[in-house]
């Protein structure tokens, strides 16, 4: 290791971090979703949609692409899985489209969800038009006349 170098404790790449704190964070969050997405319709609905989109966005914008891809990946998994048909043939999401409003609950969280979910990743395009070199640069390097002007 160079001197100087931070010694990070673990032998995991940061990348492999970033993916596996995405995944987790974006598994908890669908399992919270999921888990309340029909109760008190609407208003649970929009906060676990609204929840979603913050984290989607903010994993993105932490870790940037790495921890966006395992967000989003970690919840449309987590929600897939809990789509399915339990044992006893009870499930979670409702697939109901006909009838009354709250019987959509569980297309709205599975399309919306998704979509917020992946809404993250489009934030990485519009954080790209700024080099690093402009916003890592060190006045320390500069040197200043008496005026303040270099």
């Amino acid at each position: 290791m160079p001197a100087g170098a931070p010694a990070t404790g673990s032998g995991i790449s940061e990348r492999l971090q970033a993916v596996i704190g995405g995944l987790a964070l974006g598994a908890l969050v669908a399992l919270l979703g999921t888990l309340s997405h029909r109760q008190w319709f609407p208003w649970l609905l929009v906060a676990a949609i609204v929840v979603t989109l913050a984290g989607s966005v903010w994993m993105a914008s932490w870790r940037r692409g790495w921890a966006g891809i395992g967000y989003a990946a970690g919840w449309l998994g987590m929600v897939f899985l809990l789509m399915q048909t339990g044992p006893g043939g009870d499930v979670l999401i409702a697939g109901e489209t006909v009838g009354h409003i709250p019987a959509m609950a569980g297309l709205l969280w599975v399309n919306l969800g998704g979509l917020a979910a992946l809404a993250g990743l489009v934030t990485l395009r519009f954080g790209a038009g700024v080099p690093p070199e402009v916003v890592h640069t060190d006045l320390r390097d500069r040197s200043y006349g008496s005026d303040g002007r270099e």
